[in-house]
């Protein structure tokens, strides 16, 4: 999990999820839908993932600093709470204080369906995280393959196996083919579709939340507060694709909207800017497919303009002529500057604190 601004765990996440075939090796089985920030009972996970030969879970803790007791103790309870599935845990090094603590503790507590392993990260692993991390975000995807120029990335340093050889879960492989009568299903095929055209906007490798009522995808822009809202048949009939705005940053929206001209060239002619939403509305095409693609196509343009000014770290090349670019910058979108990123896992990470502090008085 992420905190502090830094992305180097969810980097190491997206890497894993899109090479299973590297932790597969290391854990000597085949790892198979590999999903990022998942519910696992009452916790939250990684990365979980399915062991679709022995029908159990994989569930994945990742760290990229020394392991510690507060992720210790997270581990423990993942171990306690799990009735059938593996357990791993991810972190750049384990001390042999840490080790033998494991070892005692999982004696007396593993379940005798439950296998544990700790692995390491290859120390080289780490400065190309960062170097990673630093990159503008649009920009990261696409440089993954640095880190398959590391050899051995991952090491085993304890491994408790208690899972009998011939045992067989019930946990449903595979999943269901989607059925584009019900909304979430129609949520889950945009968002699939997004993800596979465009995966350097890291915020579509994370699955959403299902509701069966609502037919709205809500994606994080990049900054708190400004929310890309997508769907491909909405209450009205419509599909569209639209950039809201919280109250608090009607300025901003504001910015964007004197240019609306400008967007309109470098979207979608048809773009609107109306009660703190820029998007474009138009009727779903023949097929769902159809519709997911169109949908790609503004999303893809949407990314590549607002994208600078949310990250940072790129020429905003949304002015023309470039002369006034830099009077524009300074009285309208400082602020957009100044905020952190947020990354699509903080959301949760933050609501996970207040629950700690909540549920401590």
């Amino acid at each position: 999990m992420s905190r502090n601004g830094s992305m180097k765990e969810a980097i190491l996440g997206i890497y894993l999820k899109e090479r299973p075939k590297i932790i597969s090796e290391v854990l000597g089985f085949e790892v198979h839908h590999m999903a990022l920030e998942q519910k696992h009972g009452a916790y939250h996970v990684d990365v979980k993932a399915v062991d679709k030969k022995r029908r159990i879970p994989v569930l994945f803790e990742l760290q990229v600093k020394p392991a510690n007791k507060a992720y210790l103790n997270r581990v423990k309870k993942m171990i306690t709470s799990t009735q059938e599935g593996v357990i791993v845990w991810v972190a750049r090094e384990f001390d042999k204080e840490m080790i033998n603590e494991l070892q005692h503790w999982l004696k007396g507590n593993q379940s005798s369906y439950v296998d544990f392993y700790a692995i390491t990260l290859n120390s080289e692993v780490i400065p190309i995280l960062q170097q990673l991390n630093d990159m503008y975000k649009l920009e990261i995807y696409e440089n993954l393959h640095l880190l398959d120029e590391v050899e051995a990335r991952l090491s085993i340093v304890l491994q408790s196996e208690r899972i009998p050889p011939s045992h067989c879960g019930h946990l449903i492989v595979d999943p269901p083919p989607l059925i584009y009568e019900l909304d979430q299903d129609i949520k889950h095929g945009l968002l699939l579709h997004l993800r596979k055209k465009i995966p350097q906007f890291l915020n579509f490798h994370y699955d959403k939340k299902a509701n069966q009522y609502d037919k709205i995808l809500n994606i994080g822009a990049g900054k708190y507060g400004v929310v890309y809202r997508c769907s491909a048949i909405d209450r009205r009939g419509k599909a569209y694709i639209e950039l809201y705005f919280d109250k608090c940053l009607t300025g901003e929206y504001d910015a964007f909207k004197e240019q609306k001209s400008l967007l309109q060239k470098k979207i979608h002619p048809e773009l609107i800017c109306n009660k703190r939403r820029i998007g474009v509305y138009f009727t779903p095409e023949d097929t769902h497919e159809q519709t997911f693609e169109k949908i790609t196509e503004i999303f893809r343009n949407m990314i590549k303009t607002f994208s600078p000014y949310f990250y940072g770290g790129k020429p905003i090349e949304l002015l023309n002529p470039p002369d006034s670019r830099e009077e524009m910058i300074s009285h309208h979108l400082l602020l957009f500057e100044e905020r952190d990123f947020e990354t699509e896992d903080s959301y949760r990470i933050r609501m996970e604190s207040l629950g700690e502090r909540f549920s401590a008085h």
